[in-house]
């Protein structure tokens, strides 16, 4: 299947009052330059085609293991190998039974974690992740989170991670912490250029 664009013709910055960046949002499937995966031991997208910013969404996301966190790690040979350290985080996490801090690290083995959720019946993560910079070789590659996850309590987590190093990251690998599988769930990557 051919990927799929949709563009804006319109020159008005929605009423915002400022000159706006116009983006051309890209999606397809499995057979196309990005992927929709579902079930695996690890989720790895390896296509991530010539976009500036990419978007990844995970929904009902269950691990086989209660409470184990589900991570992310960037590749910088292809999806061959990935990278497991060096990696900058911080978050931030609230749950509903009054707990809340904060997890940081300046060398981590995963560009930063996204959160825990159970094994149980309903016990899933939902959430989506911002990827900056990853094809320019002049730059460090950056990503923002945001997730929701049922375990032993609900947690809401946001945060940020970046791997210090200038070079091409060109692919991406969801995995849990501790090598368990993701035994349900949906990923979805979009990308996203500069309208020119």
């Amino acid at each position: 299947m051919s990927q799929k664009e949709s563009e804006s013709d319109d020159n008005s910055s929605s009423g915002c009052g400022m000159n706006a960046i116009w983006f051309s949002f890209a999606l397809a499937t499995a057979s196309g330059f990005m992927a929709n995966s579902r079930l695996s031991i690890v989720v790895n997208f390896t296509n991530l085609g010539d976009y500036d910013v990419h978007f990844v969404t995970f929904n009902d996301v269950m691990l086989s293991t209660d409470s184990e966190l589900l991570a992310h790690r960037l590749s910088n040979d292809g999806g061959s190998s990935f990278i497991t350290s060096g990696y900058h985080f911080a978050i931030q996490y609230n749950s509903d039974d009054g707990g809340n801090g904060e997890s940081k690290s300046t060398s981590y083995g995963y560009l930063s974690t996204l959160g825990a959720s159970g094994n149980a019946v309903r016990e899933v993560k939902n959430g989506y992740v911002y990827y900056y910079n990853l094809l320019d070789s002049t730059k460090y590659s950056f990503c923002t989170v945001h997730s929701y996850s049922k375990a032993s309590v609900s947690e809401a987590l946001f945060g940020g991670g970046v791997l210090p190093t200038a070079e091409v990251h060109n692919a991406i690998s969801f995995l849990t912490s501790g090598g368990s599988a993701i035994t349900s769930g949906d990923f979805s990557l979009y990308g996203i250029k500069e309208y020119s």
